[in-house]
């Protein structure tokens, strides 16, 4: 379990795909398991702008929704087998939409297979009837109120596993972006950086971003447009590279997405900027500008396709 959550740890800093972070942990720990352990995982992202939760189920009990309405719905999907046993598998991903007054509750096999006296199971049957007459205000309450009836079930029954749970009440909608969305297809020429920084810069001034931060934005879709025209494709063919950019409120989001080869640019060690430019290695120091002028950066490979995801705050 501690290798499991320190893998967890290290494959999300740098992928926001759950199939991929997944099958990325499910390799590590199938390697070299003379012991034949393995854990189950259910990985979530939740996305707070958009209200989607991209997940992964590897062998995990299914959990449950309460819909804002009051119906229950369990979330079947499983992507793959439990992790670690089996090496060089490949695990899928799904999505599902949440808004507000959704509750999503997870579980261990604890509390679903927590006996009483009379050698009875307390089952998925109860967790979901207890869901369902919840009044559910906070996620605090409904663990207590679940982690009470599984100990009153049980009665003297002696624990046979760990009891796990975790809930996500979604107080609000995801916030819409009210402003217009920029999107851009370029080929893979350097000229189409100019006709980029030109068509964003008008869409910035639209939007009110200010002249510094179009400059900073301008100097990132150099390095990274550059970088992925220059490096990104074993061919001479013609390349898609789309860019979108979207303003909220108070940030700044931009995907850039092409279909090269899997190249993370972001993982790159952080040159030593204090060293001379003998002692300097050469290369790496247009990324350590992306990084240091934007508030995130991210990137994922995901159904063929290199995706970077980044954040400026306004």
């Amino acid at each position: 379990m501690a290798v499991t959550k320190t893998l967890i740890r290290a494959s999300t800093s740098d992928d926001h795909s759950t199939a991929s972070i997944v099958t990325r942990i499910n390799n590590e720990l199938a390697r070299d398991n003379d012991a034949s352990m393995f854990v189950t995982i259910f990985l979530a992202i939740y996305d707070i702008h958009s209200g989607c939760l991209t997940y992964t189920n590897a062998g995990h009990n299914p959990p449950f929704i309460k819909r804002a309405d009051g119906a229950i719905e369990s979330v079947n999907d499983l992507h793959g087998p439990v992790a670690g046993a089996v090496e060089e598998l490949a695990y899928k991903e799904s999505q599902l939409q949440l808004r507000a007054g959704d509750t999503l509750l997870l579980y261990t096999d604890g509390v679903s297979e927590a006996m009483n006296s009379d050698d009875e199971l307390f089952g998925e049957q109860r967790i979901s009837s207890l869901l369902q007459r919840a009044d559910v205000g906070d996620a605090e309450s409904l663990c207590s109120e679940l982690l009470a009836e599984v100990d009153s079930f049980a009665g003297d029954a002696e624990q046979s596993d760990d009891i796990t749970l975790l809930a996500l009440v979604v107080d609000k909608d995801a916030q819409v972006s009210q402003t217009e969305v920029f999107e851009i297809e370029l080929v893979n020429q350097f000229s189409e950086i100019d006709r980029l920084n030109d068509a964003f810069n008008e869409y910035a001034d639209r939007v009110e971003i200010d002249m510094a931060t179009q400059l900073k934005i301008n100097m990132v879709f150099d390095e990274l447009i550059n970088n992925i025209i220059s490096y990104g494709f074993n061919d001479q063919r013609e390349h898609k590279i789309r860019v979108r950019a979207d303003r909220g409120t108070d940030e700044l989001i931009i995907q850039i997405e092409d279909g090269g080869i899997p190249f993370n640019p972001f993982l790159r060690e952080t040159p030593d900027v204090g060293a001379s430019l003998e002692e300097r290695d050469i290369g790496g120091l247009g990324i350590h500008l992306v990084k240091e002028v934007m508030d995130s950066v991210s990137y994922q490979r995901n159904h063929h396709l290199n995706r970077v995801m980044l954040v400026k705050n306004l």
